[in-house]
């Protein structure tokens, strides 16, 4: 799943990838998953997931806590989202992996 996020596969080759696998190359015994949903779900049950964070362009702030609801960055000015009216793309996206479920 790492190499398929790095390199920006779709998840209709996931699914196409894991039939191969598990068809194809791997013996009977083996268990591997049957596409991206359910691995999806076997890393949210292990802790593995992460928080996604909406982010200053420039780095000045994160959106979360008192920050939650701001339309732009309390320090430098600057738009939280592409299209102010539409507010679907955020400019810079944070992705928080919570380091104390996993220890």
């Amino acid at each position: 799943m790492n190499l398929c996020t790095m390199h920006g596969v779709s998840n209709k080759f996931v699914d196409e990838l894991f039939a191969l696998l598990g068809h194809r190359l791997l013996l009977e015994f083996n268990i591997l998953p049957a596409n991206y949903f359910v691995v999806r779900i076997l890393i949210h049950k292990f802790g593995l997931n992460y928080k996604i964070i909406h982010a200053c362009p420039k780095g000045c702030v994160l959106f979360q806590g008192e920050h939650k609801d701001v339309e732009s960055c309390p320090k430098c000015g600057r738009h939280r989202y592409k299209d102010g009216v539409n507010k679907v793309l955020p400019m810079k996206v944070f992705h928080h992996f919570p380091i104390i479920l996993r220890l």
